[in-house]
């Protein structure tokens, strides 16, 4: 019995005096930033029979391709042309006698004309109209021009633009809601006096 407690203590001693460590590194990636990471391996020898290697990670850093380094890559440009100037005339439009003028400016000549379109109070109604590019010309772009008639029993009261649709040479297109158009700072609806009747009244 004492031999074999003799023996046990042996075995005891030798596995608590198995070797360790562990360090801090610092490696670098393709952004050439440091990353310190904590790890080490620990080798237990099982009284000569056999050992065990078990990888030790106590901490790590963020890889070079971070967020931090997405955040300072550029942002893709938006395809399509550039908005520089829209007006509408009259903003308060007698459908009797007026014709709304409308006047759009890019920032270059578009593969097809600019469209534009206008709904009334309720959505029940629309106009839409296509224009052609004046023969003046503009250091900051194209000028487009058209005008829209709204007939004399139209529904009366604020119509808005739906949407301002926009090609660059390259045939790339821009899709503008008045959200977008309110945001830039332009206008975005008109006031209709007609002969009309609303149905959003009574």
């Amino acid at each position: 019995m004492c031999r074999v407690a003799l023996l046990l203590v042996v075995m005891l001693s030798l596995i608590q005096g198995s070797s360790a460590w562990a360090h801090i590194s610092y490696g670098t990636g393709e952004g050439s930033s440091l990353h310190p990471a904590m790890y080490g391996f620990r080798t237990d020898d099982m009284v000569g029979v056999f050992s065990i290697e078990k990888r030790i990670v106590l901490a790590g850093g963020e890889t070079s391709d971070g967020a931090e380094e997405r955040a300072s890559y550029p942002r893709d440009a938006r395809l399509g042309p550039d908005l520089l100037n829209l007006t509408l005339e009259p903003r308060v439009l007698n459908a009797t006698v007026d014709a709304l003028n409308i006047s759009v400016t890019l920032s270059g000549i578009g593969a097809s004309p600019p469209a534009i379109r206008l709904v009334s109070p309720s959505g029940g109604m629309s106009v839409e109209v296509q224009l052609n590019q004046t023969a003046s010309s503009s250091t900051r772009g194209a000028i487009y021009r058209g005008d829209i008639c709204i007939p004399e029993d139209a529904e009366p009261g604020r119509w808005r633009i739906s949407w301002l649709r926009a090609s660059d040479s390259q045939g790339h297109s821009i899709l503008l809601g008045e959200d977008e158009l309110n945001a830039m700072g332009f206008p975005t609806y008109i006031d209709v006096n007609s002969r009309g009747s609303s149905p959003l009244q009574g």
